[in-house]
């Protein structure tokens, strides 16, 4: 395990420039350049419009995935790699086009139904490369004319009280964030996973167990007819672990770590790791004697990891801004995403406390001596990066934006990722604040004042969680993976499987109270995409965020059926 260190030092020693052929020299770029320019003058069917935009998003990956169970390699671990292209054709003008609009019917060719990717040859040839362009942007173009085409029949028989373009205007730029690539080594991830993965055999209590590794390098060239061009590769690199049981009663226990970033240096050093993993089995040892929660109603604290996660799933999708999506017919409208908090009209009004602020700034990787991973110096519509003042002393001044307008907001924040908008570093910072222990004995005389014994603290959140057999948890609630009560001697006691209501947007608008110490979390955000017929993919993100003390929300017990725990014991602890 060693060696992970020693591959990463040499690539560090590797020139940027030795890795990846500069551009002028790069037949990829040299297809798109060509093609790009000739379906610009030339692309028109008859009577129709011509494009007045075209983009290509060319993306070679390069991938490996492993991952093993208690001491064993599972499945057949493979190096990946893949070329792909995305290609984007606007028929009409910014005002109106042929996007923001969602019908599935229509199009030409398969590239139609994969939101403008298309796979090409991972082989440098001019040639076929270019076919390939050419075939999907023809398709895409015939989708792009049909398109139009409905979207003014459906605007036809409807009035629009607000009218926004739908494509901004942005400066041409020519940027490259390209990075060092994470060197991929099968047999050394695979050592790697099975030696960390024969902790758990130390350990009876547990009866599930995942180590897993995934190192994916994406070399990315983008290119626009408006003339911006940029080049980038952002590794990335997860070392996932879960380990899970049952209480006696059935319900299921789990407790994970995941350590995420841009290379192998960035992962702890594996004697850490051990020790996370014997953390991780004592805590599901721990849940299995602990008793399930009892009706609580009151302030609830979420310290560490908790802060971030309910940040993360409560608030931050509320914040990015997704435009108005038409579609065509009563069953594609209930597919489009909307703006259900319509944040809109609630710039201006206050979302936080009036000590609190909130900016997201993908332009800084370090805060103090902490390393963030969400810096990206433009985004993936070629949108230069920059700090974006979100909440200012608890009033809603901006939103994130893409290159599709909403009301208020016409040029973009630079935060189109992976197909949907998407957060980067984002920082809370308080103007007001309180050293953890007294932020704790705040909770206590607010759990006081409401007749209550003790208050509760959460630290681990399962956003992942669908507990029970018949569907899962009520909307709204969210299962927690480690929750305490703690009373006023300053003793605390563990709690198994609670489920939390009424934490919501709304919410945090009445925290009472913060922390003088952030968390750094970083996980990987997975956006909405504007339209069902288009995948969004993922990015890091990272969160700076204070412990957070709520003034209401409520615990309970479970509800619903779950599977009864094993019959016979491990069979490893067990054998003779």
């Amino acid at each position: 395990m060693k060696s992970r260190y020693l591959f990463a030092i040499i690539l560090c020693l590797t020139p940027a420039a030795a890795q990846q052929k500069s551009t002028a020299d790069d037949v990829v770029v040299k297809a798109m350049r060509d093609e790009l320019s000739r379906s610009m003058k030339k692309l028109q069917m008859e009577n129709l419009e011509k494009p007045y935009f075209i983009s290509y998003s060319v993306v070679d990956s390069n991938s490996a995935y492993v991952w093993a169970n208690f001491g064993s390699v599972m499945g057949k671990p493979s190096e990946q790699r893949w070329r792909s292209a995305r290609i984007q054709v606007r028929v009409g003008d910014y005002q109106f086009d042929n996007r923001n609009f969602y019908t599935n019917s229509g199009g030409s060719g398969l590239v139609s139904f994969r939101g403008g990717w298309v796979t090409l040859p991972v082989d440098d040839q001019y040639d076929e490369i270019r076919r390939q362009l050419w075939l999907a942007t023809d398709s895409v173009y015939k989708k792009a004319v049909q398109d139009i085409s409905r979207k003014r029949a459906v605007l036809a028989n409807k009035n629009r009280t607000d009218v926004v373009p739908d494509f901004s205007k942005e400066e041409p730029v020519t940027l490259s964030d390209v990075r060092p690539a994470v060197a991929i080594n099968i047999p050394e991830m695979e050592n790697e996973v099975r030696q960390l993965s024969a902790v758990f055999k130390r350990y009876p209590q547990i009866s599930t167990s995942l180590v897993s590794l995934r190192i994916n390098n994406e070399y990315s060239r983008s290119l626009n007819s408006e003339g911006t061009f940029t080049t980038s590769r952002l590794p990335e690199v997860q070392l996932f672990i879960s380990s899970g049981s049952q209480a006696t009663d059935g319900q299921p226990l789990s407790a994970g770590v995941a350590w995420r970033g841009r290379a192998l240096g960035n992962l702890p050093p594996v004697p850490e790791i051990v020790k996370r993993i014997e953390l991780l089995c004592n805590q599901v040892g721990e849940l299995r004697a602990a008793p399930l929660p009892e009706h609580y109603a009151g302030p609830i604290l979420f310290e560490g990891q908790a802060a971030a996660e309910v940040l993360w799933d409560r608030f931050l999708p509320h914040i990015l801004a997704i435009p108005e999506i038409l579609a065509d017919g009563p069953q594609n409208e209930s597919r489009v995403p909307r703006d259900d908090q319509n944040l809109v009209d609630k710039i201006g009004l206050r979302v936080l406390p009036e000590f609190l602020t909130l900016a997201d700034d993908p332009t800084i990787d370090m805060l103090g001596s902490i390393r963030l991973f969400g810096m990206q110096k433009f985004d993936n519509e070629g949108v230069p990066s920059r700090r974006i003042q979100v909440v200012e002393n608890g009033i809603l001044k901006n939103l994130l934006t893409s290159r599709a307008p909403v009301r208020g907001f016409p040029r973009s924040t630079g935060s189109f990722h992976t197909g949907g908008i998407t957060p980067s570093n984002v920082i809370m910072t308080s103007s007001k604040s309180l050293p953890l222990d007294e932020l704790r004995a705040e909770l206590l005389r607010r759990a006081k004042l409401r007749g209550r014994e003790y208050g509760v603290i959460v630290r681990k959140v399962d956003f992942g969680n669908r507990s029970g057999d018949d569907g899962g948890l009520p909307p709204g609630s969210m299962a927690v993976l480690l929750a305490y009560k703690r009373f006023p001697d300053g003793h605390e006691e563990l709690m198994r499987n609670a489920i939390i209501n009424g934490i919501g947007f709304g919410s945090f608008k009445d925290i009472l109270a913060v922390s003088d110490t952030p968390i750094v979390w970083t996980a990987f955000y997975s956006p909405r995409s504007f339209s069902p017929s288009e995948t969004a993919g993922s990015t890091l993100a990272s969160l700076a965020i204070p412990a957070l003390l709520f003034e209401d929300a409520t615990v309970q017990k479970p509800t619903g059926t779950v599977k009864k725990p094993p019959i016979l014991e491990h069979p490893y602890f067990t054998k003779k």
